[in-house]
């Protein structure tokens, strides 16, 4: 694994009107490889297939 492909996670679900997911990435600006298709499955509902 490589630390600045990484992401950090932090869910707040106990919010009156939903949930709030924000994930942080510790390569500045970058957007991790995978990143996009990890999200992508999670809007599809599916189980995430990206590091």
């Amino acid at each position: 694994m490589v630390p600045f492909l990484t992401l950090s996670r932090v869910e707040w679900t106990d919010c009156a009107k939903g949930q709030v997911t924000l994930d942080t990435h510790p390569g500045g600006h970058f957007i991790p490889h995978g990143w996009i298709g990890w999200q992508l499955d999670e809007l599809l509902g599916q189980t995430p297939a990206y590091p």
